[in-house]
């Protein structure tokens, strides 16, 4: 008999020796078994799914990360922040008129300084006082004022406050008073936007060619 196969021979029985006990102990029952395998079972039970929806799953991301770790207190004043900036804005909005127009209809019938919309009587004593006080640019405004309601209270046009005095003198479909009352506008604006020097001999001659036209036969009341 070779030696190497003494010697693999012996080994062999040496490790038989050594497993004998645990044969000697008989199978493994049933019990012992599962006690076995859930000590060694490594296998990690997945977590169930959510189902959550593309908006739902957005929104829980985004407030998870807004408000997750050393932000959320961040995250927190921000949405204070937003939520009392919509509450102003819509209670600043809710006090401003609805019908804006309407409201600067109604102040426009209160002017300032006596205007074209003004009555006749606050003209003139507007005019009086302007006069007697040798305030003669005033004047010339005043009767170019009383023109433009003489004219439109005759039905050659009707007011309005964004008109310019020129857009009046458009309107006007009679050529002499069209030609008259664009004399007058002239003076006005070279006078009152102009700032041309105005005595009184000038005032004089200009107050005479307001009344002569204002007395026209087309304006008489």
């Amino acid at each position: 008999m070779p030696m190497e196969w003494r010697k693999s021979s012996w080994v062999l029985v040496f490790l038989m020796l050594l497993s004998a006990p645990v044969f000697a102990e008989g199978p493994i029952n049933e019990d012992d078994w599962e006690d076995l395998r859930k000590e060694f079972n490594y296998e990690e039970e997945a977590p169930e799914e959510q189902e959550i929806g593309s908006g739902a799953a957005f929104l829980y991301g985004f407030f998870a990360t807004l408000f997750s770790g050393g932000i959320m207190v961040f995250g927190s004043i921000l949405v204070i922040i937003l939520i009392g900036l919509l509450i102003y804005f819509l209670v600043k909005n809710s006090r401003k008129p609805k019908f804006k127009g309407l409201s600067k209809s109604a102040e426009e019938h209160i002017p300032d300084e006596p205007d074209s919309r003004s009555s006749y009587r606050d003209l003139w004593e507007a005019f009086n006082v302007a006069k007697s006080e040798g305030n003669y640019r005033e004047c010339i405004r005043l009767f170019h004022q009383i023109c433009i309601k003489n004219l439109s209270e005759a039905g050659f046009f009707q007011l309005h406050p964004d008109k310019t005095n020129w857009e009046y003198v458009s309107e006007l479909k009679n050529p002499a008073l069209a030609n008259d009352f664009s004399k007058l506008t002239a003076d006005h604006e070279l006078i009152w936007y102009g700032n041309a020097a105005l005595d009184e001999a000038g005032f004089l001659r200009l107050e005479k060619e307001f009344n002569t036209f204002l007395k026209l036969k087309e304006l008489e009341q």
